[in-house]
């Protein structure tokens, strides 16, 4: 009994709405008739034996009462959760109850099958099949970080919201284990902060609910020692649970429980004492972090705050990998998409921490040292792009003077106020001029302007913020587009040329910056070992790959359009802008990465580049 894809459209879609939805509607969404639907849900209600559609004047209804969870365990092509559950969690294994209970053929389950293997890799896992049995082979701890993710991914915990996770945890009261583990640490003196407390309090919870089955951590597995705070405040957490449940827990799964908790706690200030090894490890921690800023040549404000609490996090970040755990992180995407100059000054960081340590950081753990980054190079590059303003108001009053103070107030880190005059005249030199603020009706050909009353009211203070948004739009997209117009060449301009995936994308084009002596011999071989560590691809749509070492001989764009698509991890692009980017050139990396991102985030421009017949309309249309 299974379902073809296009039913599952159909139940997908009918779950997304309360009330009737018609033939029409659901036809017009499938690009079918309304014959076709008809006969697809008389087909649907047959083969679950009752109607899970049901039909009124009105239009059709899914009926939830009876579908209950079974219509949820319909797997998306690319959403392999719903087999994952049924194989570890529910523990079914023969492939016709496993076909059956998701609506799909054999032969697809197969494919599906094909796909989860290679994504267990990660987890050093696989699928085994023995006649007509499946399940998931490997080690109780790696399964725990497999289920582990799958729920952090589901669910998008934070600390406020752990109770929507109560679905993998049946019959197990979560705020009661919340509140033990929670105890436990801060009778010991130490905290958790709260990115840090969804993940270790599904950790536990995971625990808890696999030694309940009676699966426990091998002891090849662990590499924790018993003589630290973690491991007494594992024992502690693993007495109460014990006791509360009735369970016997092994002294693999206390130390599997102090390993998750080394990283994550901290010392209460007033408690803190340092070793010297973690004191030693501080200073190389922060040559590393000066290293990587003067890398990128970017000039930092070292208060010992940011020091003291990035240092900290790095030393914590160690732990973790030292014990094969992570921070889990959900803004990581945002933050390579919206700041992808920071995300690669992490990405640095990480490798140089990497390399001195002997670990390994996760993306995850990347994305929370973007965090810190991006405030701290923020706060360096504040002032670099002023709005000039220029103040045309009456002195009746102090009016200026009111009006200075309120802009200067609220705009300390955005404007420039060049000159504040009564009116304006011809002669007037306004060339350095971006915005004018006045009080009276004028009109000026060319600049921005606005009006506002002489009270400063809060609609005045919306327009000036408006314009002011407007302006710092225009004058960035002015300088991305002057700046990097600079960096392309027709010899290096390339449309259609068949290449249909991500390695041979890059290898073509490095080994033209290569031949063309932009680069010296290696290049591409550093483009893909940046790649490896974090995909380059933005919005599904994009990709600017560009090698970990920024020391090409000058800097340069190399572009491919590919109409048919190029397949890019999961996704199918349509352009790769490769940078090399010179030595002399690093400070400047922030712009031309973060500057050809953001063009190419707009989808109409990007539209206008692919469909360009020829470096002449593709230079056209990005200068537009």
């Amino acid at each position: 009994m299974y379902l073809t894809s296009r039913q599952k459209k159909i139940l997908l879609y009918l779950n997304k709405f309360s009330n009737p939805v018609t033939g029409k509607t659901i036809a017009k969404y499938l690009n079918v008739s309304v014959r076709t639907i008809q006969t697809e849900i008389k087909v649907i209600n047959k083969t679950y034996g009752f109607k899970v559609i049901e039909s009124s004047n009105k239009g059709y209804t899914l009926n939830r009462n009876k579908v209950k969870n079974t219509v949820f365990l319909i797997p998306n092509e690319d959403d392999f959760t719903s087999i994952l559950k049924l194989l570890i969690l529910e523990d079914i294994s023969n492939l016709d109850d496993l076909a059956d209970k998701l609506f799909l053929s054999p032969s697809a389950l197969q494919q599906r099958l094909k796909k989860i293997d290679a994504k267990l890799k990660k987890y050093n896992l696989n699928i085994l099949r023995q006649d007509n049995h499946v399940k998931i082979n490997g080690s109780e701890y790696h399964k725990r970080q497999l289920i582990h993710d799958m729920i952090m991914r589901e669910t998008k915990l934070n600390f406020n919201n752990i109770e929507s996770a109560s679905n993998y945890f049946i019959n197990i009261n979560i705020q009661r284990i919340q509140d033990i583990i929670m105890t436990a640490i801060r009778r010991h003196g130490y905290y958790v902060e709260s990115c840090y407390a969804p993940s270790l309090i599904i950790n536990i919870l995971i625990a808890l609910s696999r030694i309940r089955e009676n699966y426990f951590i091998e002891s090849q597995s662990i590499d924790a020692t018993p003589n630290t705070t973690e491991y007494q405040i594992a024992k502690e957490i693993c007495e109460q649970l014990g006791n509360h449940w009735y369970i016997s827990i092994t002294e693999n799964d206390v130390q599997y429980i102090s390993m998750i908790i080394m990283g994550r706690v901290k010392a209460d200030t007033s408690n803190l004492t340092h070793d010297n090894t973690e004191a030693n490890q501080s200073v190389e921690i922060l040559k590393i972090i000066k290293n990587t800023f003067n890398y990128y040549m970017l000039s930092v404000d070292y208060n010992d705050s940011f020091l003291t609490k990035f240092i900290e996090h790095i030393n914590a970040l160690i732990v973790r990998a030292r014990s094969n755990q992570c921070a889990i992180n959900l803004i990581s995407e945002n933050l390579k998409e919206m700041s992808p100059f920071v995300y690669d000054v992490a990405i640095h960081l990480a490798q140089s921490l990497e390399e001195y340590f002997d670990i390994k950081i996760t993306d995850e753990e990347i994305g929370l040292l973007s965090v810190y980054i991006g405030f701290v190079i923020e706060q360096s590059t504040a002032s670099n792009h002023l709005v000039n303003i220029l103040l045309a108001c009456d002195e009746y009053h102090h009016i200026a003077d009111y009006i200075l103070s309120k802009l200067k107030s609220n705009y300390k880190n955005q404007i420039r106020i060049i000159n504040v005059v009564n009116n304006l005249t011809p002669t007037m030199d306004l060339q350095n001029v971006d915005l004018i603020i006045h009080t009276t009706s004028i009109n000026v050909l060319g600049k921005k302007s606005v009006l506002i009353s002489p009270f400063y009211t809060e609609e005045d203070s919306l327009n000036i913020d408006n314009a002011i948004n407007a302006v710092l739009i225009k004058k960035r997209k002015k300088r991305n587009q002057d700046l990097l117009l600079t960096y392309f060449d027709e010899k290096l301009y390339f449309k259609n040329k068949g290449i249909k995936n991500k390695v041979n994308a890059i290898k073509f084009l490095g080994n033209h910056l290569e031949k063309m002596n932009i680069c010296e011999k290696g290049f591409t071989e550093s483009v893909l070992r940046r790649e490896a560590i974090s995909s380059t691809c933005f919005l599904g749509t994009f990709a600017v790959p560009h090698a970990i070492e920024l020391n090409a001989k000058f800097t340069q764009f190399c572009v491919l359009i590919e109409e048919d698509g190029i397949k890019w991890d999961d996704n199918n692009i349509n352009c790769v802008f490769m940078i090399a980017v010179s030595k002399d050139d690093r400070k400047a990396f922030m712009e031309i990465y973060s500057g050809i991102v953001q063009i190419l985030c707009d989808k109409e421009s990007i539209d206008k580049l692919i469909k360009a017949p020829d470096f002449s309309s593709f230079i056209n249309h990005f200068n537009r």
